[in-house]
């Protein structure tokens, strides 16, 4: 009898042993975790006219250089360098703020006085960043807040190239354009247009 009940207390212990291997060793489940948090902070009303978007590349080079001072008995310095060629393309939206416009309306006259037209602007930069050729030191390496500040002058190389483009100048004469219309169908219904400050091309004459 104490054989048998040695023999089941054996069997039992394998038996529990061979499942904790088999828990310990077979493949675990991957459980991935992800968190989500929108915070919307405000809300304001915008009255924005696109009138031109462009694609903007631009390469160059950024990081940084550190002086570290040694004393070995003598005071020494030596610079550690940071460095990484940075390529940025994205496509950049040249138009009018009209925010400040002002329009007002002599429905007695039938005139409508436009003013306080602003200049064409770069209104938004949607870019891309890649980096490469990362060269960091021990003593001065790349960190979250470097990248996060060589995103944003990426995206103000951008917006300084295309100031610098012809984008501006093409916004300006697709704005003209669409003040034309404004007048020929202001004045096609009756109506006069003055707009301050800004001359206007006369509008095509209609033929009976």
């Amino acid at each position: 009898m104490k054989n048998i009940l040695l023999l089941l207390g054996l069997l039992i212990a394998f038996a529990l042993g061979g499942y904790l291997a088999w828990q310990f060793t077979k493949p675990s489940e991957r459980v991935d975790i992800s968190e989500s948090r929108v915070l919307l902070e405000r809300i304001r009303k915008v009255c924005k006219l696109v009138t031109v978007e462009g694609d903007v590349t631009e390469t160059y080079k950024g990081g940084d250089i550190k002086n570290f001072t040694f004393y070995l008995p003598f005071p020494t310095t030596l610079p550690a360098e940071k460095q990484a060629i940075i390529n940025v393309t994205g496509t950049v939206m040249v138009g009018y703020d009209l925010k400040q416009l002002s329009i007002e309306m002599d429905e007695t006259n039938k005139r409508l006085r436009i003013s306080n037209l602003p200049e064409p602007t770069v209104l938004s930069v949607d870019h891309e960043i890649s980096y490469f050729n990362i060269e960091e030191s021990w003593f001065n390496s790349f960190t979250a807040s470097d990248f996060t500040k060589l995103n944003k002058e990426a995206k103000e190389k951008l917006k300084e190239a295309a100031e610098e483009s012809r984008l501006i100048e093409e916004a300006r004469q697709q704005g003209m354009q669409l003040f034309d219309i404004i007048q020929f169908m202001a004045e096609a219904s009756g109506w006069t247009v003055e707009f301050e400050g800004l001359v206007v091309e006369e509008p095509p004459v209609l033929q009976d």
